[in-house]
Parts: structure tokens; sequence; C-alpha cells
């Protein structure tokens, strides 16, 4: 019997012992059908998860052997908090926008407050919102003394061998958890946010890429205006995750971000030309070409038709628009190809087959 034929006829035999059917499914269990089920209208929560581990299958731990208030190293706690007791830390709270505590206010009901989550800073003592700062800014105007709060809080034994460390400890945990639940569930993280709270709760990658901006005076920013900033954080990313020959992440972002910056230093950092510029020269590289300062000089002659990074993206997409009017392809691989035809046409070398056809400057 086959995994799929199992799983339905177990699913069948846990339907069977309902009087009133309804639908459960991997993807929906119909709760308001099931209750029908129970002479009180409630579905004991058991019952429930039953159903849900016949679904997907049994639970990867044992349910009821884990404790969240023993855990090693912190302590999950829900209780109620002092407002004056409160503080920030700026690592996992980013923003304040009155804007928004005023709206809250305008439909504020005591009933329907959402619970902080936080963690007490070993450091202070003071319990630190990560998500819900806007809620306990409300409640402080509401007049209220204290606030429902789930706390993480570092174990004492910790707190004592070195408190800075258990802070960067329960921040990353935090950092982790904010991500996670605004990601997930809420209207989203701007990338400069995603990107600076990985940065500060010391995820590898994040760190990774910011001393790589750092090398060649690259500014993170919400919104580029400068020379130097960039704002698009999912081709920042793109470039970076490009492995090398040794499976090593970041080779090409340098690459990129040191031809960038040499060559238009008085522009932003454009996403789309330096998405392109990771990808050809990881592409060369592929194709056994070397990648050193007389590519870099020979590159920096074919580019300047174009003059400024802004042109040049720009061009290369109008430039296959033009030999392809109905074309799909993607931005980034037309700035790619861009740069081989640049390339070939002004240096007379052969990098790599492009993938898209039309002439350039």
């Amino acid at each position: 019997m086959s995994a799929k034929t199992k799983a339905a006829t177990a699913l069948d035999k846990f339907m069977s012992k309902f009087t009133h059917k309804f639908s459960a499914k991997r993807g929906f269990i119909d709760m308001r059908g099931m209750s029908k089920n129970y002479s009180t209208g409630v579905i004991p929560c058991k019952d429930l998860d039953s159903l849900v581990d016949v679904l997907i299958g049994p639970a990867p731990i044992k349910p009821n052997t884990v404790d969240p208030t023993a855990i090693e190293h912190y302590t999950l706690d829900l209780s109620w908090e002092l407002l004056d007791d409160m503080g920030i830390l700026s690592e996992i709270q980013r923003d304040m926008i009155p804007n928004h505590i005023y709206e809250i206010e305008l439909d504020f009901d005591s009933k329907k407050i959402s619970v902080i989550l936080a963690m007490q800073d070993p450091v202070t003592g003071l319990i630190c919102p990560f998500d819900g700062n806007h809620t306990r800014g409300t409640l402080r105007r509401q007049g209220w003394s204290k606030a429902p709060c789930f706390v993480l809080r570092a174990h004492p034994d910790d707190i004592k061998q070195d408190p800075m460390q258990a802070r960067k400890d329960l921040m990353r945990i935090a950092g982790e958890a904010f991500l996670s639940i605004n990601l997930t569930h809420k209207k989203g993280v701007s990338g400069y946010d995603q990107f600076i709270i990985k940065r500060d709760y010391g995820d590898p990658d994040a760190v990774a890429i910011w001393n790589i901006m750092q090398a060649y005076n690259t500014n993170p920013v919400r919104i580029s205006k400068d020379p130097g900033d960039v704002s698009h954080y999912p081709n920042v990313w793109t470039c970076y995750d490009l492995l090398d020959r040794s499976k090593n992440k970041g080779r090409y972002l340098d690459l990129a971000l040191d031809f960038h910056r040499t060559t238009w230093p008085l522009e932003v950092v454009y996403g789309a030309t330096l998405v392109g510029l990771a990808n050809f020269f990881h592409k060369c590289e592929r194709a056994k070409v070397t990648i050193d300062q007389q590519f870099f000089n020979d590159l920096t002659t074919a580019v300047k038709p174009y003059k400024l990074s802004k042109f040049l993206h720009e061009g290369y997409k109008e430039a296959y628009y033009k030999a392809n009017p109905y074309g799909s392809a993607g931005d980034d691989l037309i700035v790619t190809c861009g740069f081989v035809h640049s390339y070939t046409k002004h240096i007379g070398k052969a990098t790599y087959t492009p993938e898209l056809q039309f002439k350039v400057k």
C-alpha cells in the first residue's frame, strides 16, 4: 500500500466517528462543520489536533513533553509589566510612528489589546518590546500602568557570567521572531529593516554583506539619494548568494560593488546594474574567463558610451525591446547580456555566449 493510500485510509477511519460530515484537507478544516458534532458547539482541541496529525503526519516532537518556561539559556513568561519599567533597544525595535498610535487611539477598546512581545534586557533589566511598541505607546496614553507581555528572559547564570553576551543572545532570538512575525503574518518589513535587523543580531550573511558594503563606501538606506546609496535589497541578496567555484557566497557582490563604485562614484548604486554585473562576472568565471584588473579596465572602456549607470541599464533594456518587441526576458538577464555585448563590441574578446541578442552602443 502506498503512503498516499495509507494516509487516505487513516483519514477515512478518523472521520467515520463523526455523525455530521465536514471537509478535512491539508489546506483547510471546516471547523464550523466539525463543531456540529458536539452538543456544546465547542471542539476539544485534542480532537482537532488528532485530525491535524492524521492530515500532515505525527508531530515532530511528542506533545506535552516540553516545558517552555524551563528552556536552557532563556525562559518565556506571560505577564503584566509596568510601563515605567520598559525601554527601547533600537536594534530590535527600529521605528516609532506617532500617527499609528493616533490611529489605534481612534478605535481603542480595552477588550481588544494585543499582547506585547518583548525581551528583558540582561544589562538594564528593562522590558524591551520587539513587537507591539505602538500598543505600549497607546496604553500609556490611555492611562494604563501595566501592559500584557510575552517576555523572553535570559537565564540568571548567563546574565551573571556576561550580561552583554546574554543581551546579544536574546536580541538574536527577538530579531528572528520579529522578522518571522512581520514577514509572515503582518503587512511586512522593508528590505532595509530586514537587512539592518539581521546585521544587528549577527546573522552571518547580513554581516558579510555589511562588510562588503563598507569596503566600497556603500550606504544601505531606505531610499537611495546620495552617491553610494543602495536600497534594492532583493538585488543585493541575489548578488551575494551567487556561489563561486569553492561554493562560497559574496564574491560576486564584492566584484559588482567594486566595479560600480569605481566606475560611477557619483551615482547611487542601481540595483539593475549591480545584479547584471554580478551575473556577468559569475557567468564569465564559469566560462573560465579570468576576472582581474585588466578585465575591469576593459569593461570600464566597454561601458563608456553609456556614461552613467542609470543610462546603461535603461539603454540595455531599450535595445532589447527594440530588437524583441514582444520579448519577455527579465531585467536581470537583459542587463547581464548587455554587458556581454558591450565587452565583445568594444574589446573584441569573447566571454561567453549570451542568452539574448540585441545591439548596444
